[in-house]
């Protein structure tokens, strides 16, 4: 069996795992707030040779710069009286709807699976602002830094975005996911610079790219569409910044030290595809009365989820661990496991195409 993080907290459901932690021990994840983080300060004299496609993304960041204040129209309002998304959308309401549940617990329950969604995007946002302070000092390149510093202002804006849209219009900044809290302290805390990178830009910010673009494209308000178009056009640039930074320094690693990398990436990622729902399913269903393990029965073993799955790490992901190469037999048949390499869902369900949140 191929290593995986978190082995001892795993419980399977419907050919899925539920990585479960108990109470005292999510308290402890939330409240660790202080990282002994080793911090690799790399200088570089040399200002003056550019690389051509890091500095291309660092002049196209220069000029899509955006006002959080001014460019999102606060006048608009969620609505109290519509779903925020479509019932079919929602795995929680669905659910809620065939229990005969009224119209007024189904609306509440989406809207509370947004907010939720929105605010582990925020504090993955937070991540990426603190994470991309240290990649500044540690990568190599001047047009690395360059970047990684430019990246650390986006995150501001979105910290600021998220925090706004769910203070102002949600009400609720729900708590971090412990899945979600445990792997960012790994990422924050990693001593290698590649480790941070591929972490944050290729795994966090391309599964983020996907969900924020996805929430964009299904949502009914025009507030919650418009704040993933504007976040979304950043991320697009960050999961490049990865790629860009990346895809010559894999090759010149030691081999035992590449292989290493290759298998932490899955180990990542395998976190976060086994943790998609179930912190949600934990956290909000027993507010409608849903138990956590049925709920994932329901769900975990329906077409619709495995399909979502595929096209979440689909959308960018995986396409970018393809084009570093970080993927080879010693952990293909990993992805293989989850269905990640076929060339098109595993039931056949279309991704809706992107132009619906970019050009609304």
């Amino acid at each position: 069996m191929a290593k995986r993080f978190l082995e001892n907290k795993r419980r399977p459901v419907a050919d899925y795992d539920h990585i479960v932690f108990d109470e005292n021990e999510v308290a402890a994840l939330r409240a660790k707030l202080d990282l002994d983080t080793p911090l690799r300060v790399h200088w570089n004299w040399d200002y003056v040779t550019e690389i051509e496609s890091l500095r291309k993304l660092y002049e196209r960041g220069k000029v899509m710069q955006w006002d959080v204040e001014k460019d999102i129209d606060w006048s608009l309002e969620l609505s109290t009286t519509e779903n925020l998304m479509p019932i079919a959308d929602s795995p929680m309401a669905g659910i809620l709807q065939l229990l005969g549940r009224d119209d007024e617990t189904v609306r509440r329950c989406i809207r509370d699976e947004l907010e939720w969604s929105i605010s582990q995007v925020l504090h993955g946002e937070q991540a990426a602002l603190q994470l991309c302070a240290q990649l500044v000092n540690s990568v190599p390149q001047m047009d690395a830094k360059l970047f990684a510093g430019q990246q650390v202002v986006d995150e501001c804006r979105h910290v600021e975005m998220f925090a706004k849209l769910l203070a102002r219009k949600f009400g609720t900044v729900h708590p971090i996911s412990p899945n979600i809290k445990y792997l960012l302290d790994e990422m924050v805390s990693a001593d290698d610079w590649h480790k941070k990178t591929i972490g944050m830009q290729i795994l966090f910010e391309g599964v983020a790219m996907a969900i924020i673009t996805d929430i964009g494209k299904r949502t009914t308000s025009d507030l919650v569409r418009q704040t993933m178009r504007m976040v979304a056009r950043d991320e697009a640039r960050h999961a490049a910044f990865g790629v860009l930074t990346l895809r010559d320094e894999l090759s010149q690693l030691d081999p035992i030290e590449r292989d290493g990398l290759e298998e932490w990436t899955w180990m990542v990622l395998e976190v976060v595809a086994n943790g998609l729902m179930s912190s949600l399913f934990d956290e909000v269903g027993p507010k409608y009365g849903l138990a956590p393990e049925l709920l994932g029965k329901a769900v975990f073993s329906t077409r619709e989820f495995w399909d979502y799955r595929y096209h979440l790490f689909n959308h960018t992901v995986m396409p970018n661990l393809k084009r570093l190469g970080i993927i080879t037999d010693l952990t293909r048949r990993n992805y293989d496991t989850f269905r990640l390499l076929e060339d098109r869902a595993p039931f056949g369900t279309e991704m809706l195409p992107d132009h619906i949140l970019f050009d609304a």
